[in-house]
């Protein structure tokens, strides 16, 4: 037998023997609910949440719902630094009844703490508050715990609260986060029915999470753990792809995160959610799922269950890995795929006229003749208007493209007679078309035995988005329970884990105007119904005296000359916010959205934002619009930035910035646009 023929045998037999190659350095490591990488949130009631809220739907829980890293709650009414760093050091249970802070992994705490630790700063000299502050920050880091301090919002923007939480953290090397400064800003005249006893409301919580969740997403990656959601009620679907997302504000839209430690309403109060100055409202504590699945209890879900599993490599670097569900019921799951020949997209090719009005109107399956030479015998059906661009179904070859004019005629289906154009392009097909915004990958089913998953490198390769797996479970339409999660893996820890960071600096503004007073709107172009109002609630930013409503898809703009020699980086800054109709407690009230219908907009399933788009414009029209922009909208003013690089022609050029309003109203209080 021939040396080759020997090696051939060798190596069929090695491969027959179900042996596979192991990456160098691999080893087998686990990842579940008590080692995931986790960011406590420990403070007083700002930070538990009250009667004030809906479940899930407080401070900690919407922090927790907008970012990638696993989150619970520590917050308790009345708590002070000093009394926060003796709960942790006594390892206190707060939202479990046998697990505290120091029986799980904690990668940073981020304390919210200052009006209640007056005693120490005002009865005392300010060096006591400023010792309870270092007690508290040794504590958490002999815990292996990195301390962030955080301030609260409004009147705790004093100076000697800042100054000394900033110094501490200076002393310490540990991150401040400035809440107060913006909080003070966006506070405002109060609207007492959206406040509780000076706490903010649902409506008005946004004070506290919005710059926490700015800071935990400019941190790095987590380097593992596990988020779970259920899906949300009030989002429907047709198949089981609708559950796809590829934004945290897509996700928290369909799915909602399973509860984390927080007091929320009673179920009987919680509809006095837009008069919380009208009655006194019981509150109690949501016990943490995350630690009852800890402790291996019982979570419920209705229909389905979301896994967001991040490890702590990439599929290149991880061999095998295993999924173990204890659930008394038999689950079935889908995970998420990103390379499947289903997401290949045969796009053919279609004509796009460049039309001299790119605002023209015309009817889709509108069919049209060209007056070219080379387009003799062919004719065009109409598929849309897209940014000026009339895009065209060919019934054949239809010549080439360029700078060229010439008139479209219409020969069946109705709309303009004739159509101008100036130029001729190849322009995406109709299968590009109908794949076009869909969140990206599909949710393919995958056998479980014994509710457990079993993964190998190829399989992984074609499933992860990165670092990150999703599973969706379910019980064939009914509900089911969970009671632990287990994810064995075998690999090497290794993946980038740096996320972008904001480079850019306030510039010098180029808009005409900010603000939308009497002095301020007639320049900016509005639509007719659109005028400079006080809210009904009154509650505008500081130094602001008239804000302006876009209803859905309206749009407002000004004209800008934009001169530069070299790219920039400029940023657009925007005050905005949400403002659904306030509910009477009076009325029909549907507390879940599977109850009967009621006439509050916001309950305990919905989805309480809406979104602005920003657009920056050539002269031209419309098609040559060189930036867009989608940023989310809370219930309360924030302030909103985007970064965007520009350039002009070198004489400089006009463009046209405009904002425009997603599918629900906003309303608006200043908007910059600063290079």
């Amino acid at each position: 037998m021939s040396y080759s023929t020997t090696l051939k045998l060798c190596l069929a037999s090695f491969l027959c023997a179900g042996l596979t190659f192991v990456s160098q350095g691999a080893k087998k490591e686990r990842i579940n609910i008590e080692n995931s990488d986790r960011i406590l949130l420990i403070g007083g009631s700002f930070t538990s949440g009250g009667a004030r809220d809906f479940r899930d739907k407080g401070f900690v829980s919407t922090v927790s719902q907008l970012v990638d890293w696993t989150v619970d709650g520590y917050g308790k009414s009345g708590d002070c630094y000093f009394d926060g760093s003796m709960a942790v050091l006594k390892n206190l249970k707060r939202y479990h009844e046998k697990i505290g802070p120091q029986d799980f992994n904690i990668t940073k705490a981020i304390s919210v703490y200052a009006e209640n630790d007056g005693i120490y700063y005002n009865l005392m000299p300010a060096k006591y508050w400023r010792d309870n502050i270092v007690r508290y920050v040794k504590i958490m880091k002999s815990l292996g715990i990195q301390p962030v301090l955080g301030t609260q919002f409004g009147n705790c923007s004093r100076t000697l609260i800042y100054s000394i939480l900033r110094d501490v953290a200076k002393t310490e090397k540990c991150d401040f986060l400035d809440i107060a400064s913006k909080g003070t800003l966006f506070t405002g005249k109060r609207y007492l029915p959206f406040w509780n006893n000076g706490h903010p409301g649902m409506r008005t919580n946004s004070l506290l999470w919005y710059e926490v969740v700015k800071y935990i997403n400019s941190l790095e990656r987590p380097r593992q753990g596990i988020k779970i959601f259920r899906n949300r009620r009030s989002f429907k679907i047709n198949n089981i792809n609708d559950f796809l997302f590829d934004t945290i504000p897509e996700r928290m839209k369909k799915w909602r995160e399973i509860s984390i430690g927080h007091r929320r309403s009673s179920d009987s109060t919680i509809r006095y959610y837009d008069a919380l100055d009208k009655r006194k409202i019981r509150s109690f504590a949501e016990v943490s799922e995350y630690l009852k699945l800890m402790n291996k209890e019982k979570v419920p879900f209705e229909k389905y269950c979301l896994l967001q599993i991040t490890f702590p490599a990439t599929s290149s670097h991880i061999d095998t890995a295993s999924i173990k569900i204890k659930s008394k019921d038999k689950l079935s799951a889908y995970v998420r795929k990103y390379i499947d020949d289903s997401l290949i997209i045969a796009d053919k090719r279609n004509v796009g006229f460049r039309l001299k009005n790119p605002d023209a109107t015309v009817k889709a399956g509108a069919v049209y003749s060209s007056d070219q030479a080379n387009h003799k015998g062919v004719t065009f059906t109409a598929v849309k208007v897209s940014n000026g661009t009339l895009i065209c179904v060919p019934s054949g070859k239809w010549g080439s493209k360029g700078l060229q004019s010439g008139i479209l005629t219409n020969l069946s289906g109705g709309g303009p007679k004739k159509i101008n154009f100036f130029g001729i392009f190849k322009a995406p097909g109709k299968q590009y078309l109908k794949n076009a915004f869909k969140p990206k990958g599909v949710l393919k089913r995958v056998a479980m035995n014994d509710n457990v998953l079993n993964l190998d490198k190829a399989f992984l390769k074609k499933h992860m988005d990165y670092d990150k797996l999703y599973v969706v479970l379910y019980n064939d339409g009914r509900s089911f329970n969970l009671e632990d999660i287990q994810i064995e893996w075998n690999g090497v820890r290794t993946k980038e884990r740096n996320n972008f960071l904001s480079t850019a600096d306030n510039g010098k503004n180029i808009l005409k105007v900010t603000k939308f007073d009497d002095s301020s709107i007639s320049k900016w172009k509005l639509p007719e119904n659109v005028k400079a109002q006080v809210p009904v609630d009154g509650c505008m930013p500081k130094g602001i005296t008239k804000i302006v409503e876009l209803q859905p898809g309206q749009t407002m703009s000004q004209k800008i000359r934009i001169k530069t020699d070299k790219p920039v980086l400029g940023k657009i800054r925007c005050w905005a916010r949400y403002l659904p109709p306030v509910f009477n407690p009076n009325a029909k009230f549907q507390l879940r959205a599977n109850d009967p219908p009621g006439d509050n907009v916001i309950n305990e399933d919905s989805y309480d934002f809406s979104s602005v788009t920003f657009m920056i414009t050539r002269p031209l029209g419309a098609y040559n619009r060189v930036y867009e922009f989608d940023a989310l909208v809370p219930l309360h003013w924030v302030e909103i930035e985007q970064e965007v690089y520009i350039t002009s022609p070198k004489k400089g050029g006009v463009y046209t910035f405009a904002v425009k309003a997603g599918d629900r109203a906003i309303q608006l209080a200043f908007v910059s646009f600063e290079i």
